[in-house]
């Protein structure tokens, strides 16, 4: 539908078809009031999208707090378990160096035991040799002899050692193994 131009009426173009101004105003206002309902309904629509966005957001938000605290949960059941496995290697490394440690106690006391068979056989052959009685001396020579080459009791010296810490390392390919993703 068009409005009249001027140059239109005055020279009377033909096919033209006019309707009144005021006509043509009463149609346009139909017509819009018709759309109105278009409208209300494209803003329900964007209401309903945006509602939907909202609950988006709050869904995200609530399964990102639920993600965090689940990978906090994880982060200290990690913790206990590494201290508790680092505890257990504490124990098992007191334990082997306080068996090295018995070991070396009990070779000590034969190092000592046979310090003092060396010493009294050194105190008794200086007795030996500085006597003037020949009674005592041939009566202890054979028996200091035989003390001399008697054999010490055998001393170990080769013992166990305390193994070495190998640190490992944790890298995310560990920490994602551990949240069940591949």
């Amino acid at each position: 539908m068009n409005l009249p131009v001027p140059s239109c009426i005055t020279k009377g173009h033909a096919g033209h078809t006019f309707i009144e101004i005021k006509e043509a105003y009463e149609m346009k206002v139909e017509w819009l009031k018709s759309q109105k309902g278009k409208l209300v309904m494209k803003e329900k629509k964007i209401d309903d999208v945006e509602k939907t966005l909202d609950q988006i957001t709050v869904r995200e938000n609530s399964n990102c707090q639920k993600t965090i605290q689940d990978i906090q949960h994880q982060r200290e059941a990690l913790k206990r378990e590494v201290d508790k496995y680092a505890i257990k290697l504490i124990e098992e490394v007191n334990q082997k160096t306080k068996a090295i440690k018995d070991s070396i106690s009990e070779e000590e006391k034969k190092v000592k035991t046979n310090r003092q068979k060396v010493k009294n056989n050194s105190k008794t052959s200086e007795e030996i040799l500085t006597t003037m009685d020949t009674s005592f001396f041939f009566k202890n020579v054979n028996i200091i002899a035989k003390s001399i080459d008697d054999d010490e009791d055998g001393v170990n010296v080769i013992h166990k050692n305390v193994p070495k810490f190998k640190p490992g390392s944790m890298s995310q390919l560990n920490i994602v193994t551990l949240f069940g993703r591949h």
